[in-house]
This record gives C-alpha cells, structure tokens and sequence, in this order.
C-alpha cells in the first residue's frame, strides 16, 4: 500500500511533462501543396521480384501558384508530406497484385531517386483485403530541396505479389505541408 502511494504523484508529475512537451509541436501550416491528378497507366503483366518503377521527369511544382501573396521560398523551412493515395480509374480491378509501394521524389534529370528520398510507402498490402484505392503512409523527409524548384522527379516503385491482369489507368494524389 505504501509503494502505490510513492508511485501516484511520480505519474501525475510525468503527465505534466508529457503534456507540456507536445504543445511545441503545433506547428503553423503556411500553406499546402495538393498534387490531385497524376495519371498513370500501369502496364499489363508486371510481375516479378524486383520493382517496378514508373517514372515521371519532370513534374510541375508549381510552387509559385500555392504561395500566399507576398510570401518567399526562403521563409520556407520545411515541407513535408502529409498523405497521398493511388487510385484504380478502373473500377473492376482492385490492387490485389501490389506487395508494396514507395513514391520517391528527387531533383528533375537525376538517374534514380535515392530510397532516402522516399515521400509516401505502403507495405504489407499482401496482408490487407484489396482495395481500389491505397492511401499511403507519409515519411519524415524534408521535401523543401525538391519543391522550390520548378520542376521534379516522380518515381513510383510497385512491388508486385502477383501478375498485373490487363494495362490499368490509375491516379495518383500527394499532399505537402510547408512551414516556416
């Protein structure tokens, strides 16, 4: 009984902290950066251990459209992804053949994109019913080097469990925050 007594007030004391130290992390959005219509058509009979790769170079920032009026690049510290979902335009054919994804942006011209330079995965859809629209998990990378730029590199890596049927429209939606 005496024990329980000692170890009360060292709980409230560390909720105290806990709670404290999250309220830094409320940060200010300057803006957001929606990328809603990135078209692909993924082919018919990928398969494969090795990933597939579908690559767009380059694709439009347009980072000057998203800025609020009278705001710099410079101000920008950080942009970050938020989320992003592929989706089937056809809607007779979920993802059941995908294992995994990784969407990975870099500079516009650059040979490949680095897997540190990963914005958006999903693993484990082997495990998950399928589905015709994944949302994607967002990474902790500073997307800022890629997005101030007029233009980047898009990589799609598809990992596949099983063969792709037929060719399959798809779509591709990000979203980015930007902080000072």
């Amino acid at each position: 009984m005496h024990y329980q007594n000692r170890r009360m007030p060292l709980l409230v004391l560390l909720c105290l902290i806990s709670m404290l130290s999250c309220r830094g992390d409320r940060r200010v959005v300057l803006f957001r950066l929606y990328y809603p219509t990135i078209r692909i058509q993924i082919p018919a009979g990928l398969s494969g251990i090795l990933p597939r790769v579908y690559v767009l170079d380059p694709v439009a920032t347009q980072i000057r459209n998203f800025l609020p009026a009278g705001l710099d690049t410079a101000l920008i510290s950080r942009i970050e992804p938020e989320r992003a979902r592929l989706i089937s335009l056809d809607e007779g054919l979920p993802f059941y053949w995908l294992r995994e994804i990784s969407v990975r942006i870099c500079q516009p011209g650059a040979v490949s994109c680095q897997a540190v330079e990963e914005m958006f995965y999903q693993n484990d859809l082997a495990q998950r019913r399928p589905a015709l629209e994944i949302d994607m998990f967002p990474t902790l990378v500073n997307a800022r080097k890629q997005m101030v730029r007029n233009t980047f590199r898009l990589e799609l890596w598809l990992y596949m469990q099983d063969v792709t049927p037929r060719e399959i429209p798809a779509r591709l939606e990000m979203e980015f925050a930007a902080y000072p």
